[in-house]
């Protein structure tokens, strides 16, 4: 009997867009110009506090757990400043933190009142930046009479907040322990207080264009849609030939209450009428991709990326694309994201991180780009999208589109640390063999199978709080199974699990990659590098665990044939990532045994290393 393995068997990798589709979009669509960014909701994350009252209830927990249980003390609420300023949220935190913790720990400690704090403050006439300052929490501490002093601060992350709060002893200043919380407030929260959005604040500029300050990023929004109209051209197209494919169409219009904060959003409705499900051999000679285009005559020219919000109905795997006419031809730049379906993503997509069809092709700051998003079928028939149906239909959803810069400096070897809005590698996972797979048990040859006992297969691509080094990026993937997966067993066949990332920069002048890694599951796995005008590709196997561990790869490790990276003296331009991991056998026992397969692969930190 022989065992699949991944190396040996892989299956051929399937284009992003192919080249046929492009010429049939552009002859029909003309020119096409626009732009995009991202961001990974954590909204799946069991970690983060849903609403201002459990945080409220979570916090008073935890301080009253850090009070010496043997002796009564004074407390004093004091600020918690986001982004070192004062903000609705800190009113709102103190003015219930005072009343819960005095009810929660009335056996233990007497709280101060907010109209002593209020007046201290006064009389002290403290400017915000005096809030954060260590001897003045001390100082008003005492004046007030208090033993210890809640504070902290407050960072904004992606759609939530982290908040780290300190428990200060008035009379030394030090700090008597602490804790961090991750929360997301209801969404009609910033609003009832009359404070900033949960990670920007917004002013208008001019007449049209609106610009968000977040962590790390200055973006400007060119069109929001909230006037229930565009701005900008519109248009979609749909790409299907061969006989599997008996009708095709989209439509565009706008939704009135559709995007994430209540206002109008345009969405782009695709459906298709099949011949039958999707099969590989089926479809061999039939092909079926969706674009929606916006286009704009917007230039990316002082802008380090695209900015745009989407929301994916019925399925998660897109193609975001930008396009521009250079020298009378058009020029396309292209990257994959997964998005899980039914949620808004925030994406912030740095320029760079698309890349090029066409070899030495750059983007060109002076020409305005179009943006294009393209749903192809096949890719996300693989994820279980619009399993099973010949009468198929989704949606995109699209809002707030325009540019940002970077405000702070970059690291110029760090690839990834998913710490703020900016979506620096967008990571797309799949599950070989959980819909078809090669049968190798029984013939070198291989027989095409249908993979019978796997009834469904969810994703989500999350950040995390509390990570190595702040937050972190969770795979997280759940394959739901029968009694009918013992057949998949016993021809010893196995499942294969990719991660697809383009971290966007070059890798010149670099000797080593390291990243963190643990997963519930995987134990082996592999790293592929392959640049994205060559054919060779280079690979180094590690091993991980369920506990964090740092991998380090030096470029001399990474090999092809006789060859590794470091002999490239070039350095490898725009290089593709992909990890991928078999996984166990045991595992896969175990889910015929409990009914379903989890999979988590959690991830921290890449960064090139001189």
């Amino acid at each position: 009997m022989k065992t699949q393995t991944m190396r040996g068997n892989r299956r051929k990798a399937r284009p992003v867009l192919p080249r046929a589709a492009l010429s049939a979009a552009v002859a029909i669509a003309a020119t096409l110009i626009l732009a995009a960014g991202c961001s990974t909701s954590p909204a799946r994350d069991q970690d983060v506090v849903q609403g201002m009252d459990a945080l409220i209830a979570q916090i008073s927990q935890k301080t009253v757990e850090l009070l010496e249980a043997d002796a009564r003390s004074t407390l004093a609420v004091y600020y918690f400043t986001v982004e070192g300023e004062e903000s609705g949220i800190s009113e709102y935190l103190i003015n219930d933190l005072t009343t819960t913790i005095a009810n929660m720990g009335r056996d233990r400690v007497d709280v101060v009142t907010r109209q002593a704090l209020d007046r201290i403050l006064s009389e002290y006439s403290f400017q915000l930046s005096d809030l954060t300052e260590k001897e003045n929490q001390v100082m008003v501490g005492r004046q007030l009479g208090a033993d210890l002093i809640l504070t902290g601060f407050i960072t904004p992350v992606s759609d939530y907040f982290r908040l780290n709060a300190q428990l200060i002893q008035v009379e030394t200043g030090v700090v008597k322990g602490g804790y961090i919380v991750s929360f997301r407030p209801e969404r009609d929260f910033q609003r009832k207080i009359g404070g900033p959005e949960a990670t920007s604040k917004t002013v208008t500029v001019e007449e049209e264009a609106v610009t968000r300050t977040g962590v790390a990023t200055l973006t400007t929004l060119l069109e929001t849609f909230d006037k229930g109209m565009s701005g900008i051209r519109l248009s979609h197209f749909e790409d299907a030939y061969g006989e599997q494919i008996r009708a095709a169409s989209g439509e565009i219009g706008m939704e009135a209450e559709g995007a994430a904060d209540g206002s109008p959003c345009v969405r782009f409705t695709l459906e298709a009428e099949l011949e039958s499900p999707y099969s590989p051999l089926a479809w061999e000679e039939s092909y079926l991709v969706f674009y929606f285009h916006m286009e704009t005559d917007w230039q990316p020219a002082g802008y380090q990326g695209l900015h745009i919000s989407l929301s994916l109905q019925g399925f998660s795997y897109a193609d975001v694309i930008l396009q521009q006419e250079q020298n009378g031809e058009q020029v396309m730049f292209g990257l994959p994201v997964y998005l899980p379906p039914e949620e808004w993503h925030d994406l912030r997509i740095p320029f760079q991180n698309f890349y090029p069809w066409d070899r030495g092709a750059s983007l060109d700051p002076e020409k305005p780009v179009t943006i294009t998003v393209a749903v192809p079928y096949e890719e996300n028939a693989y994820r279980y999208g619009f399993h099973e149906e010949t009468r198929i239909k989704g949606a995109v959803l699209a809002d707030d589109l325009g540019f940002f810069e970077i405000t702070g400096g970059e690291d110029p070897g760090l690839l990834a640390s998913f710490d703020d809005e900016i979506s620096r590698m967008t990571v797309v996972p799949e599950v070989y063999g959980s819909l078809f797979y090669e049968d190798y048990s029984e013939s070198d040859a291989g027989v095409l199978r249908k993979a019978q006992g796997i009834d469904s297969q969810t994703m989500a691509v999350v950040r995390m709080p509390e990570g190595p080094s702040g937050s972190y990026l969770s795979v997280q993937t759940t394959l739901t199974v029968t009694r009918d997966f013992d057949e998949f067993l016993e021809r010893e066949c196995c499942l294969a699990y990719y991660l697809r990332m383009q971290p966007g920069k070059d890798w010149a002048g670099f000797r080593a990659l390291s990243f963190f890694m643990r997963s519930s599951v995987l134990s082996e796995g592999t790293l592929e590098v392959t640049g994205n005008w060559q054919g060779q590709y280079f690979y180094h196997d590690f091993a991980l665990s369920s506990i964090w561990t740092k991998i380090e790869i030096p470029f001399g490790e990474l090999v092809s044939g006789s060859r590794t990276l470091a002999d490239l003296k070039g350095g490898l331009p725009q290089p593709h990532l992909m990890l991928y991991f078999d996984v166990p056998k045991d595992a896969l026992a175990r889910a015929l045994e409990e009914g379903a397969l989890e999979i988590t692969v959690d991830m921290d930190e890449f960064v090139l290393h001189q």
